[in-house]
């Protein structure tokens, strides 16, 4: 066997302090680029093979599935044994494992099934329904929203009374209420009931907090950073016997505070943990000197950091470069001709990325590649499992898999149509609401005491006997393609979709083909599984799960879904204020510097040359905005910059604003900017149109959070917006 020295051989000495911790608290500050990857993998096996400790005794926490694969290999690598089921996985799949054996602690069955955010959002319309309150005046968006924001705080029906910000949005705790009961009876979860409930049964079982305490003598957390309070609960739970806790993070890249990630988590670690090991990761290994200095300079304006200096030994490389357009075509058009340019020198495909703020700014850019013949591909866009045909058939595997689920049932019930109508489904879900049982429960009720009749019953009698029949193939061992295939024949769901979407039937057939090879897929790698593993797994999926470093395309994508990716060659779009940093950020404080964040994310993907891009005037949403340069490229060192690029310093201005610059108007005297209220429909100059759900603040201080279309959430101040009611003047 080999010794310790292979395991620390090419580590510098931060990464080598990092490895041989021997325990206790220790935080890791890793700059983007710094090998952090590494050091966790090669900590994992030094645990494993120099301290003795069990494969299965160190949990890893990862963000995405990719990473905690990629995590995984490795390790098996280092130590030379495959399969050695290492629990390295996100929070969300680790507490859905501890659910497959624990859920009858907290309500459920070990067969529960999990609802993704898009089911949550139809049920929770549903329930609107069945409460007789109208989606215009009770948004389900704004429900949603305030029913996750309240368990992200561990809060029930009850307590998010108090928390509510406003009296009127008293509908919204009725809704949670009826909508955590359709939960528990379709024994599902959502996503945040997967660490809640965790938490919730670790706080009040000492002898399974105890048990998960032992099993994990070791836990590990990448990204800290972007932890919030049910993962920080959590970890503490999961370490608080051993205090054997190593958390890897970089403040300067927390950029999720808006799903509930809390920057303080990494800055308050020591506090938190007396007599916690720091050790700085500072060396990077990405990317060049120049794009380095740049990244630093920005990020230097900020006040909430731990602090840090990176450094490279790979020389300054390529200078900065600034693409300037008149508008969004031109600079698209540039972005586009570079493109060419260096794939004629050499420079792969799979090798460029163009980053931009918000998703409505990628149309112009797939226009000019599709039009160059450019191959692309964006990201963060419509997923595989969120399209219509994939979603329909996902829903009847999942009511095999549990017959409970009531998103799966609604779903797929009259999918293809079976002639059941608006009223036999309301009498169905009525009768479930007032027994305190499934749907599935009081349909096969129903159907046995003859309570039903015509041709619906006929028709759900031939559903409930078709939807058995593939149960008991299930539970026979019958392979998952095969099941499938059995529910397309016995369906006619293909059919169906020809007769539906005659001219779209084709890319719909193609993913249903891919439906059964991800199946045929899983089944290979993971036989034991099942079809509940293969449910688990597509659930917890991230947006980037998906991205191929190997396809040799242009990636498109957003800064968010950038994090954690590089690229040799980054294109930063859309470089204007009030695009990036937005208007919303500018005016809270706390906003602008996690928008510098995001922007030395965007820099720090680069490993060899980046350019910033920016329009002087950009058509959105039906408007011509006119630009100034964003503020962070001001904050660009002028050493790191190409010769002759300059940053513009001041605004942009249209013809008539250059021959008289007029300052907004003021309300008159005696009469206040319109206030607005959840619910209504508004038109922002650069977000487009959305709709308010919800109100903070009072006075001056006063903010809308509203959700643009592209499913967009944005707080904005309410002084400042400049919001447009659609349909009014």
């Amino acid at each position: 066997m080999s010794g310790p020295a292979d395991l620390l051989a090419g580590l510098n000495p931060p990464q080598r302090e990092a490895v041989t911790h021997p325990g206790g608290p220790l935080l890791i500050i890793a700059g983007a680029g710094s090998g952090k990857t590494r050091v966790i993998t090669h900590r994992i096996a030094w645990l494993i093979r120099e301290q003795g400790v069990s494969p299965q005794g160190v949990f890893a926490a990862t963000f995405t599935n990719k990473a905690a694969e990629e995590m995984r290999t490795r390790v098996e690598q280092l130590l030379g044994r495959a399969h050695l089921h290492l629990p390295i996985a996100t929070f969300h799949s680790l507490c859905a494992r501890i659910l497959r054996t624990d859920a009858p602690r907290v309500g459920r069955t070990g067969r529960y099934t999990i609802v993704d955010e898009s089911d949550q959002l139809g049920l929770i319309k549903d329930v609107l329904k069945t409460l007789g309150l109208r989606a215009e005046d009770c948004p389900p968006g704004y429900a949603q929203w305030q029913i996750n924001q309240a368990k992200m705080r561990l809060e029930g029906p009850d307590d998010m009374m108090a928390s509510l910000p406003r009296p009127e949005d008293e509908w919204t705790v009725q809704v949670y209420r009826h909508y955590q009961r359709r939960i528990e009876e379709s024994d599902a979860f959502d996503f945040e009931d997967l660490l809640g409930c965790v938490v919730k049964m670790l706080e009040s079982d000492a002898e399974r907090r105890e048990h998960y305490q032992r099993r994990f003598g070791h836990v590990m957390v990448d990204e800290y950073q972007d932890t919030n309070a049910v993962q920080y609960r959590l970890v503490k739970l999961l370490s608080g016997s051993h205090h054997n806790l190593c958390v890897v993070g970089d403040e300067d890249q927390s950029i999720y505070s808006w799903r509930g990630a809390d920057l303080s988590n990494i800055l308050s670690f020591q506090s938190d943990h007396p007599g916690a090991k720091v050790v700085k990761l500072e060396q990077n290994y990405r990317s060049t000197g120049n794009i380095l200095r740049a990244a630093s300079a920005v990020i230097a304006n900020n006040t909430e950091r731990l602090g840090k200096t990176l450094w490279t030994g790979s020389g300054d490389g390529d200078p900065i470069e600034i693409l300037r357009g008149a508008n969004e075509h031109e600079e698209s058009q540039r972005i586009v001709e570079e493109i060419e340019r260096l794939q004629r020198q050499g420079v792969p495909l799979r090798e460029m990325a163009v980053f931009y703020r918000i998703n409505a700014l990628s149309r112009v850019f797939e226009e000019r590649l599709l039009e160059a013949g450019v191959p692309h591909r964006v990201y963060g866009a419509v997923r595989f499992f969120e399209r219509r045909e994939v979603k329909d058939l996902v829903a009847y595997l999942q009511l095999v898999a549990n017959p409970s689920n009531a998103v799966a049932f609604l779903r797929i019930i009259n999918m293809p149509r079976r002639g059941v109508g608006d009223k036999t489904l309301r009498q169905i879900v009525t009768l479930a609401e007032e027994r305190g049982s499934s749907l599935w429960q009081t349909l096969r009720a129903m159907l046995g005491a003859g309570e039903l009749k015509g041709k619906a019953a006929t028709a759900l009698a031939g559903f409930a006997e078709s939807v058995e029949t593939w149960q008991g193939l299930a539970a026979g061992g019958v392979g998952l393609p095969d099941l499938l295939q059995r529910i397309l024949a016995e369906t006619g769901y293909l059919e169906a979709l020809r007769q539906s979407d005659p001219l779209g039937f084709s890319a719909r057939e193609e993913n249903v083909a891919a439906l059964d090879q991800s199946l045929s897929e899983y089944q290979t790698l993971r036989p034991e599984a099942g079809l509940e593993g293969y449910l688990e797994k597509i659930a917890l999926e991230s947006a980037t799960d998906g991205y191929d470093p190997g396809a040799d395309c242009v990636s498109l994508m957003t800064l968010h879904c950038a994090k954690g990716l590089e690229f040799d060659i980054v294109f930063l779009a859309g470089l204007e204020e009030p695009i990036f940093p937005n208007r919303r950020a500018v005016e809270e404080g706390r906003g602008l510097e996690e928008e510098r964040r995001l922007f030395y994310v965007g820099l720090t993907r680069a490993r060899r040359r980046v350019y910033l891009c920016h329009a002087q005037s950009r058509m959105l949403h039906g408007q011509v905005q006119w630009s100034v340069p964003s503020m962070f490229l001001r904050e660009i060192p002028p050493e790191v910059l190409a010769e002759g690029h300059a940053v513009a310093r001041r605004p942009f201005l249209t013809p008539r604003q250059a021959q008289k610059t007029v300052a907004p108007a003021a309300p008159p005297p005696g009469e206040s900017r319109r206030e607005h209220r959840t619910g209504q429909r508004v038109e922002h100059g650069v977000f487009g149109v959305g709709t308010v759900l919800g109100v903070k603040g009072e006075g001056s201080l006063r903010r809308l959070v509203v959700r643009f279309e592209g499913d967009e959430l944005v707080e904005l101040l309410e002084r400042y917006a400049d919001l447009r009611l659609v349909g009014s003047d």
